[in-house]
Order: C-alpha cells, then sequence, then structure tokens
C-alpha cells in the first residue's frame, strides 16, 4: 500500500529539520530539509523563505 510505504519512508528521514545543501550543475544552495512529499521527493526551504523540491542530484549534509 502506498500510504505505508510513505508513512515508513518518512519515518526514517534522519535529517528532518536540518541544514542541508543542495549540490547542482548551477551550484550549491543551502536549504534546510522539511521532509518528503508524497511521491517521496525532498521538500526543503530555502534561506529566502521559498520552499522547493528537489527530485534528483545531490546533497550533501554537516553535523555541527
Amino acid at each position: 500500500d502506498q500510504s505505508t510505504y510513505f508513512e515508513n519512508y518518512e519515518k526514517r528521514l534522519m535529517w528532518k529539520g536540518m541544514a542541508i545543501n543542495i549540490i547542482s550543475p548551477s551550484g550549491t544552495v543551502p536549504a534546510v530539509l522539511h521532509g518528503i512529499d508524497r511521491e517521496c521527493r525532498l521538500v526543503v526551504k530555502y534561506a529566502d523563505g521559498t520552499e522547493g523540491i528537489v527530485s534528483s542530484g545531490e546533497i550533501s549534509i554537516r553535523k555541527k
């Protein structure tokens, strides 16, 4: 069942609420990981307050 899969996936998302860097060919952009959407893409919030979806690429996570 897709709903159960989503809930289990979201529970294992260990970096929720943490600062991350989104790395793409156009550069690196800092953001905060807010969670995932129903298609299991990352939902992020940028420094200017806008939200975005990351469905491919690379992220960098650094614990302080």
